[in-house]
């Protein structure tokens, strides 16, 4: 499964989370709803892994033929401007050591925005950016 983990909007900066049950020796995913600017660290560094990151997409793999062992942790630290209302993580691609696809599910989109001001009457307790 991927999914987003911690999102810091001011400094443009998400993490993407990655629970697998198998090993993983290659990834791609798209982020719709912000440009991203680059994809670093997480255990695709810890691994040795390329990464590369530009529009919506990022793609990891090893020239050596590493592979991301069984986890569930951040795969991905992703830097990001123009973000919108909502951001998805869509088209997943994760491949075993021998090519064949992973079975991949993604979590919820992001939508932090809302008003963080406890004491207003459109208050968001989920809310992380405040839009009030």
């Amino acid at each position: 499964m991927l999914s987003f983990g911690s999102v810091d909007l001011v400094n443009g900066t998400l993490e993407v989370m990655m629970n697998n049950e198998d090993a993983v020796a290659g990834f791609q995913f798209d982020i719709s709803g912000l440009s991203i600017t680059g994809a670093s660290g997480g255990s695709a560094a810890a691994n040795g892994f390329s990464v590369s990151a530009s529009g919506s997409t990022v793609i990891g793999f090893s020239l050596t033929g590493a592979t991301i062992p069984a986890s569930n942790g951040i795969l991905v630290n992703v830097s990001f401007n123009s973000a919108g209302e909502e951001f998805c993580l869509s088209s997943p691609v994760l491949s075993d050591a021998s090519g064949a696809p992973i079975q991949t599910d993604l979590g919820d989109c992001f939508n932090g925005f809302g008003c963080t001001d406890m004491s207003a009457c459109n208050y968001d307790p989920n809310a992380v950016a405040d839009d009030c």
